[in-house]
């Protein structure tokens, strides 16, 4: 029995669907992924290379709290037994409403706008959310940790020029302060053009919450920043403001948040030149090492500038 035959049994077997069609998708680092067509619709099968039970269960609980405030997010389906989660082949798996549409890779202004207007509905939906069991995390102390951990890491898997990355990481870390007082709640930490599906240019569906984790909330928007309002090496401070403009309309940032905005972006910049490769070594050496260069290039041209940008903000 091949994979899609074996999936298409699993599912029959464990939930009230019955598959007509399971096509593969594509397999990224964090999962593997299958379209499956029914007569009653479309689904996604995710299975997890590497997250635990409880790590996709607090993924299940912060989309089901979206869901509840019809937050254009991922539907998950229950099993036959009224669970959530379930386990393919001692991997933990989920079956989603598939959402229909497309991806835009180029947002301009306006949509740049209804994105961070997007997240920032996010953040204040969650600002109560109880679940903060996720201990991995995206903010600096744990990115510094990694960073001293990795050398071996990116030794054993011969990555080009390694110790001239690392050192160029751990200086922009040691150079970087950041408030220990930036208010915290549930992040997304990957909104970027290819998460975002769209119909007749609006949003069906913001998608792909494998990165969510409880931490600071203005790493969630520098992330979106450093992807999606670069224009090659420099920053678009106009596409960047609309963005800030967006989130505004539903979260305003806070006085702490304001003043460590710039710092943060760096540090995400930063972060992006070691995650890059350090998240899938020893795979896709070739795709890692262009993107990491690309951030570096970025971090070092947005070092050299940050003294001089000058946000605008709700209520200055």
């Amino acid at each position: 029995m091949n994979e899609e035959d074996s999936i298409k049994a699993y599912l029959a077997s464990n939930y009230l669907v019955q598959p007509d069609k399971v096509s593969y998708i594509n397999e990224g680092v964090t999962n593997t992924n299958y379209l499956v067509e029914t007569s009653d619709g479309k689904y996604l099968f995710k299975i997890y290379n590497f997250k635990s039970e409880d790590q996709v269960q607090f993924e299940v609980n912060v989309l089901e709290e979206l869901r509840r405030h019809d937050f254009p997010s991922p539907k998950v389906i229950s099993r036959k037994d009224k669970l959530n989660i379930g386990v393919y082949k001692k991997k933990p798996s989920l079956l989603y409403v598939y959402i229909d549409g497309g991806v835009n890779k180029d947002w301009d202004g306006f949509m740049i706008k209804k994105v961070g207007k997007y997240m920032g509905k996010k953040h204040s939906l969650l600002k109560d959310f109880p679940d903060r069991s996720k201990s991995h995390t995206f903010d600096i102390d744990e990115t510094k940790k990694l960073v001293r951990e990795g050398r071996s890491r990116f030794a054993e898997a011969s990555f080009p020029e390694y110790e001239s990355l690392l050192s160029f990481v751990e200086k922009n870390l040691t150079g970087l302060s950041l408030s220990n007082d930036l208010p915290k709640g549930v992040t997304h930490h990957d909104i970027k053009h290819e998460n975002v599906i769209l119909n007749d240019k609006e949003i069906a569906g913001i998608i792909d919450f494998d990165l969510s984790y409880y931490g600071v909330l203005i790493n969630d928007i520098a992330t979106t920043i450093i992807w999606e309002c670069f224009d090659g090496d420099e920053m678009n401070m106009e596409k960047a403001q609309s963005f800030i403009d967006g989130y505004e309309e539903e979260r305003p940032l806070t006085s702490v948040e304001k003043d460590n905005l710039c710092e943060t972006i760096h540090f995400r910049l930063v972060r992006e030149v070691f995650s890059s490769p350090f998240d899938v070594l020893p795979n896709y050496i070739e795709i890692t090492k262009p993107r990491s260069d690309e951030f570096r290039r970025r971090a070092e041209r947005f070092q050299d500038a940050k003294a001089n940008i000058r946000f605008s903000f709700k209520g200055d």
